[in-house]
């Protein structure tokens, strides 16, 4: 049997066992269980007035870590299901991991099935599943974000995305070659911070598993003094968002090597994700919701959220994979960025029915139906194969800067290289 926990009361300094049930789950400024204590309704209702505001921020605090650590699983799914490097070989030089990847060309990818027999453990998977993928999780998991942060906005003084060069001496090595040659170039990281009411401020650093730090919340003030070299540059929440938009307009140059299906498939995942938790929300509970529930409750539903995560990313993976390969995402605006872009037309259940005849007419197979025909569109035959036609058929659509480089991969063989 577990010893009763006893500490002071925080109104007479007596020995206690009694919490305040209104913040018996919060956690302090480093993530850390901190119930206060009273030893009656008397000193508790006396220490109210001064005791208030730490009990909202110890409840904030539990909201955002646990919210950091809902985003950093989502983002881990998102890179599992939709892999976009051609890993050959993995390696370790004492702690450092070596991986291959291998150039690739338009017959192939630009989706691969992450390479677990080559892992030796989940610390491993991870460092090679967020790596170079820095400015990826704030980008593509910036709606998710928004719900997270949601329910606690009120304790939330101000939320920034940060660019930074991480120490590479304090951390663990992963070193990527690309087709035998070693990339040594430097990269920014990217992670999101976010100050509360009493101006503490926190590091989400989803994609930090590629240098060794797999924690999803950190005090900011640490993280900057064990892990980062300098700070770049501070964005407004939905910077890379919004940068990942204009990318896919046309409005940024793409260096030389750019497969530049990546930015056009990782699109139509993000989008997927957020269907994914659209119909989540509506058939359980909203993201805010479920952050703030006692924890056997939390853990389990977070669980049953990244199934639904995982299920439909890998849905809308098959049907891109089995139709060809084909991009849906072309036709649509990007102005509607808080719309379905694609699929608008399959709306009906008759619709419905032609994507997928083979299942039932059920409610619940209906429900399925059409949810998972947002993927593709049944009444256009995919082409079965990329040839140099087909290529630039399939591009039609996307940004003049993007056929630009569509139209000298195809001129060329379509050789690319995985950036």
């Amino acid at each position: 049997m577990a010893a009763i926990q006893k500490a002071a009361c925080e109104a007479c300094g007596r020995a206690s066992t009694t919490r305040c049930a209104g913040c018996i789950e919060g956690l302090d400024h480093y993530g850390q269980p901190s119930p206060t204590y009273y030893c009656n309704k008397t000193c508790q209702k006396a220490h109210w007035t001064e005791h208030k505001a730490d009990c909202k921020l110890a409840n904030t605090r539990k909201v955002l870590y646990r919210g950091g650590e809902l985003l950093q699983k989502a983002f881990y799914t998102f890179r599992d299901v939709a892999f976009d490097l051609k890993i050959t070989s993995v390696t370790k030089q004492g702690e450092a991991l070596i991986v291959h990847d291998q150039c690739i060309d338009m017959s192939q990818g630009p989706l691969f099935r992450f390479p677990d027999r080559m892992v030796a453990d989940e610390v491993d998977k991870k460092s090679i599943l967020t790596l170079n993928a820095c400015n990826d999780a704030p980008a593509y998991l910036h709606e998710l974000s928004k719900k997270v942060f949601q329910g606690v906005s009120g304790q939330i003084q101000q939320i920034k995305e940060v660019r930074l060069l991480v120490d590479e001496k304090k951390c663990r090595s992963v070193k990527l070659y690309r087709n035998r040659k070693l990339d040594d170039s430097d990269y920014f990281h990217e992670v999101i911070k976010v100050a509360l009411s009493d101006s503490a401020a926190y590091a989400l650093d989803l994609a930090g598993a590629q240098y060794g730090q797999l924690k999803s919340v950190i005090p900011f003030e640490d993280y900057a003094r064990d892990y980062v070299t300098v700070v770049c540059s501070e964005f407004d929440h939905g910077w890379h968002a919004n940068d990942f938009r204009e990318l896919l307009m046309g409005k940024h140059d793409l260096p030389a090597g750019y497969d530049v299906r990546i930015p056009l498939i990782a699109k139509e995942v993000t989008q997927a994700l957020n269907y994914a938790v659209q119909d989540w929300e509506e058939e359980n509970e909203t993201v805010s919701h479920m952050l703030d529930q006692k924890q056997p409750v939390f853990a389990s539903k977070l669980d049953n959220f990244l199934g639904r995560l995982r299920d439909d990313i890998r849905a809308y993976v098959h049907h891109f994979e089995s139709n060809g390969s084909k991009f849906s995402i072309l036709s649509a605006s990007d102005g509607d960025a808080g719309k379905p872009s694609y699929g608008d037309a399959i709306k009906t259940k008759e619709t419905a029915k032609r994507a997928s005849p083979s299942l039932g007419s059920g409610t619940s197979s209906m429900q399925e139906e059409l949810r998972r025909a947002r993927f593709f569109d049944p009444v256009t035959e995919p082409p079965k194969q990329l040839t140099e036609k087909e290529l630039r058929k399939n591009f039609a659509g996307a940004p003049k800067g993007v056929q630009e480089f569509v139209a000298k991969f195809a001129a060329g063989g379509g050789k690319v290289h995985q950036f």
